[in-house]
């Protein structure tokens, strides 16, 4: 079973790269960071042929984690990137449960980040500080309601005073404006990805246009 997962993501991630230059010349706005919640922002660079201008790749974290590296963003982003054993995580029962728990575990200030598709501490850390440097004053916030988030976290992401907010969730939330359902995933507590399925929820390319372009030509 975990071969024919491993194989799937491999023929979904060569079918996401097919047609990467077309749908980046149809994207008009180019400067722009993701920072995303999980591999979200991996996978939409990859998508469009967009260089990865965000240190948000290959990782993810816990939603009170998130919310709260969001709430003091600028100070967070900003820290130094630290590295602790991952049995001193205070999710290690989790990501014991979850069969990761050799998995490398980053600290920012308070903040745990998951690095969960990398081999080594070096190369966690060279790649988050390579990347951050290139982060765009023109950032999209995206969250989703996976890893356990509750209403809370999803009302709190809601209300942060930041632009340019996508969360993406398995159910429909009418007070909640920041919110896009994934229908595919209702019957579901939580979605199972985004990063695949969000395409047919939202236009991208009038999203990016009308919030980042308008902003850059404005």
């Amino acid at each position: 079973m975990k071969n024919i997962k491993s194989n799937l993501k491999k023929i979904r991630l060569k079918i996401n790269k097919f047609g990467a230059k077309k749908r980046n010349e149809k994207l008009k706005t180019k400067d722009f960071s993701i920072i995303s919640n999980n591999c979200y922002a991996g996978i939409v660079y990859q998508h469009f042929n967009l260089e990865y201008n965000t240190p948000t790749i290959g990782l993810y974290f816990f939603p009170k984690e998130y919310i709260k590296f969001l709430e003091k963003f600028s100070y967070y982003i900003n820290a130094d990137l630290k590295f602790i054993e991952t049995s001193k995580s205070k999710y290690y029962n989790v990501l014991k449960d979850r069969k990761q728990e050799n998995t490398i575990i980053g600290l920012l200030d308070d903040v745990e980040i998951v690095f969960l598709h990398y081999k080594t501490i070096d190369e966690a850390l060279s790649k988050w500080n390579k990347r951050k440097k290139r982060l765009s004053k023109n950032i999209i916030f995206k969250f989703n309601d996976q890893n356990g988030a509750d209403y809370d976290d999803l009302n709190k992401f809601d209300k942060l005073p930041l632009k340019n907010k996508i969360c993406f969730t398995s159910r429909k939330y009418d007070k909640l404006s920041s919110t896009i359902q994934i229908k595919k995933y209702e019957k579901y507590k939580e979605i199972k990805e985004d990063y695949y399925s969000c395409y047919k929820y939202m236009n991208f390319y009038k999203y990016v246009d009308d919030c980042i372009g308008d902003e850059i030509n404005g």
